[in-house]
């Protein structure tokens, strides 16, 4: 919805390069190995994806209690070429990350905000901005009764402008 071509709703983003939250066909689809893939170090479990040069890198992370193939959370960033990463990784047939609204790393703020609206909250920590998009009405949002989650979450890391990283999907409950 827009209101004087402002979009006054957020539209979540539900995927990245056609892997999907709380979708097990999607993930299978892209990675019938799964199980071999998921690195149970630290809190949660996590599967890490690259991009064809390795530039980028995608964490699919999995909260504790679901299914092992249900992606509960999506984090997108840069890596640097030729970066040690000392875990199971699978690089896919991509040349970037992208979600299904179009955003990607280092799209412009203003192109961001463009698509996903003004109805962020903003914080600042030295060079970079957070723009942070929250869901949190379950008693009146379909969105979250859809997905069985009280919250959703979007976070959006700009450095000089840029998208360096993103973060979205549910909290643990």
């Amino acid at each position: 919805m827009f209101l004087n071509g402002q979009k006054i709703f957020f539209i979540p983003d539900t995927s990245v390069s056609g892997i999907k939250l709380q979708d097990s066909i999607s993930l299978k689809s892209k990675i019938p190995n799964i199980l071999d893939l998921i690195d149970h170090n630290g809190s949660g479990a996590n599967v890490y994806l690259l991009n064809k040069d390795e530039s980028e890198i995608v964490t699919l992370s999995f909260h504790s209690g679901s299914n092992a193939f249900v992606v509960a959370e999506i984090h997108i960033a840069s890596i640097g070429k030729g970066s040690v990463i000392k875990t199971k990784t699978v690089k896919l047939a991509v040349d970037i990350f992208i979600t299904e609204s179009k955003i990607k790393l280092h799209i412009g703020k203003d192109d961001f905000i463009k698509i996903k609206g003004e109805n962020y909250r903003l914080e600042k920590n030295g060079d970079t901005e957070v723009l942070k998009y929250v869901i949190n009405n379950f008693e009146s949002s379909v969105f979250l009764q859809r997905y069985n989650y009280p919250v959703y979450y979007a976070n959006y890391s700009f450095k000089k402008g840029h998208l360096t990283k993103a973060d979205f999907g549910f909290e643990y409950p």
